[in-house]
């Protein structure tokens, strides 16, 4: 398989780990007069896809970068959107580490944490769709 084909799959494939982990709090949130029998399982442990899933989109991303670049030959790369996606994949990390911190169900300022937590999501998706704007074939 050749370096664009790889660089590519992982990029799309952390796309849709991100996508989809993004999907998962609503998929699995309790809809008031739903049909469906109630889970008994606690909200946060019911949550574990959407864990493992930003876990993955954070790895597929890292593969994404070191595969673009370890050649170091990046001639007609929009730069702006590489840079972009650097600091995309950084505050993915920051991401990961607040839900960590949302994992704990004592945590004292739940309602903070999980405002950040969204808006984050929300700035990660922009970059997102900035670097593949910039960067696409």
């Amino acid at each position: 398989m050749n370096d664009y084909l790889q660089t590519a799959l992982s990029g799309w494939a952390g796309v849709v780990f991100f996508g989809s982990g993004l999907a998962m709090p609503y998929l699995l949130r309790r809809v008031p007069g739903a049909k469906t029998r109630p889970s008994t399982t606690p909200y946060l442990q019911r949550l574990w896809p959407h864990y493992w899933l930003g876990y993955l989109a954070f790895i597929a991303s890292f593969v994404h970068s070191w595969l673009a670049m370890r050649h170091g030959d990046m001639r007609g790369i929009n730069t702006s959107g590489v840079w972009i996606a650097m600091v995309a994949l950084l505050i993915v990390l920051w991401q990961i580490a607040v839900g960590l911190m949302l994992r704990d169900p004592t945590q004292s300022n739940r309602r903070a944490l999980r405002r950040t937590h969204f808006w984050t999501m929300a700035l990660v998706a922009a970059l997102i769709v900035v670097h593949i704007a910039l960067n696409r074939p």
